[in-house]
C-alpha cells in the first residue's frame, strides 16, 4: 500500500461530526513527483460503492468514522461522517475544529500508470481507506509513511501478544513501539515545503537571505519555518533555531535557491543535527526538482590512475615484504580510491608519529 498526503481543502465542518473535502486533486504534479488523473479511482469506488472507513493515522486499529466519496472535476470529493462516540472520533473533530488536523492521506495500490514527459500518471488506483493527519506531525510524508506503519505493525503485534497471554511477547512488543512513538516524537526536520526554484545561477548569501525571510514571514514562525530544512521545535520562537536555510525572497516570492541547496547537502553529514535522514530525503526531492541526483545517490566512476597507483603500492610493499607475486591484483578490489584514501590516512599518522 502507499500513502499519499494532502493538504485537506475543507469545504464545510457540522455540528454532527460531518465534513466535506477533497483528499485528492487531478492534474497536478505533486511533491512526490506524481500525477492522479481524472478517472483512477472510478473502478475502486463502483467496487466499494463509494464508501471506505475513516483511520487516523492510517492505524487500522484506530477508525474514526466512515467516508463517502465520488470523483468530480476537481478531485477526489469526501464525505465523512465522524464518530462522536469513541474518544478518537471527538479528538478528529475537535482538530478539524481547531486547525490542528488540517492533512487528509488516502492508503491505495497503483494499478495502471502511465509515465508522461517521464512524469508517472496513475490511470487507476485501488484506494483502501481515508486518513486524517495531523499538521506537521512528522517531518515529511516518507517518514510519516515509514513510522505509520511500523507503529500500526506494532500494534497489531501488541494485541496478538494480549490475545495469547504471551506476557514477555507483551512486554517485548511494548517496549519496541515505545521506542516508535519516542521516534516519532523527536523529528525535528521541517515538513518538506516543496518550495519553486530560483535560477540555478542566482547568488546565495544566507545572512541576507534569513533577513529577508525574516521579514516576509513577519512573525509568523510556520512561514519562516518553510525557508529552512531543519529547526528546534522546543525553540521555535528563536531565530536561531532554525538550520540549513535554502530559501530566500525573489520578486515577492519565497523560493528555494539551488546554491543554497549544494551547499546544505555539503554541510549535511558533518553537522550535529539529528534526523539528518529526514533532512536528506528533502534535500534529494529538491534535487529532484532541478533535474539531478543528490551527491551521495551519483555512481563515482573509478579513473584508470587510481588502479594503476594502487597496483604499483602493492607490488612496493611485496617486494619489501620478500612475499610472492599474487598475480593480477589490479582489478581484485572494486573500491581502489577507498583503499588509496586508507591507505593516505596511515601514512599522514605514520608521519605525524615519526616527525
Amino acid at each position: 500500500m502507499d500513502f499519499r498526503a494532502y493538504n485537506m481543502e475543507v469545504r464545510e465542518l457540522q455540528e454532527a461530526g460531518t465534513f466535506t473535502g477533497y483528499a485528492s486533486v487531478f492534474g497536478n504534479v505533486d511533491s512526490y513527483g506524481t500525477v492522479v488523473d481524472k478517472g483512477a479511482f472510478k473502478k475502486t469506488i463502483k467496487d466499494n460503492k463509494g464508501r471506505f472507513p475513516a483511520l487516523f493515522f492510517h492505524d487500522p486499529t484506530r477508525p474514526v468514522g466512515m467516508t463517502t466519496v465520488q470523483e468530480d472535476g476537481h478531485g477526489l470529493l469526501v464525505d465523512g461522517k465522524i464518530d462522536l462516540s469513541t474518544s478518537d472520533g471527538q479528538l478528529v473533530y475537535s482538530g478539524l475544529r481547531e486547525g490542528y488536523i488540517d492533512r487528509m492521506s488516502i492508503g491505495f495500490d497503483v494499478i495502471t500508470s502511465t509515465p508522461i514527459d517521464g512524469v508517472p500518471h496513475f490511470k487507476e488506483v485501488r484506494l483502501w481507506e481515508n486518513s486524517l493527519i495531523t499538521r506537521n506531525f512528522a517531518a515529511n510524508e516518507e517518514a510519516l509513511v515509514t513510522d505509520v506503519r511500523a507503529t500500526a505493525a506494532g500494534l497489531r503485534r501488541v494485541q496478538v501478544a494480549m490475545q495469547e497471554s504471551a506476557n514477555l511477547e507483551l512486554q517485548n512488543a511494548l517496549a519496541d513501539l515505545r521506542a516508535l512513538v519516542e521516534q516519532i516524537e523527536t523529528r525535528k526536520a521541517t515538513p518538506f515545503a516543496d518550495l519553486p526554484l530560483a535560477d540555478k545561477d542566482t547568488k546565495w548569501d544566507a545572512g541576507k537571505a534569513r533577513a529577508r525571510v525574516k521579514d516576509w514571514a513577519d512573525g509568523d514562525m510556520a512561514k519562516y519555518r518553510r525557508a529552512f530544512l531543519w529547526y528546534d521545535p522546543e525553540k521555535a520562537d528563536n531565530l536561531t533555531a532554525y538550520k540549513f536555510p535554502i530559501g530566500d525572497i525573489i520578486d515577492g516570492k519565497l523560493k528555494a535557491v539551488p546554491r543554497a541547496i549544494y551547499a546544505a547537502a555539503a554541510r549535511l553529514d558533518g553537522s550535529d543535527i539529528d534526523d539528518k535522514d529526514s533532512v536528506r530525503k528533502s534535500l534529494e526531492r529538491y534535487y529532484k526538482k532541478m533535474g539531478e541526483e543528490a551527491p551521495w545517490n551519483r555512481s563515482v566512476e573509478i579513473p584508470d590512475w587510481a588502479g594503476v597507483v594502487l597496483d604499483e603500492i602493492r607490488k612496493i610493499n611485496r617486494a619489501l615484504s620478500n612475499e610472492p607475486p599474487q598475480g593480477d591484483e589490479s582489478h581484485s578490489h572494486s573500491d581502489p580510491l577507498g583503499e588509496l584514501r586508507a591507505i593516505g590516512a596511515q601514512l599522514r599518522k605514520t608521519l605525524v608519529e615519526t616527525r
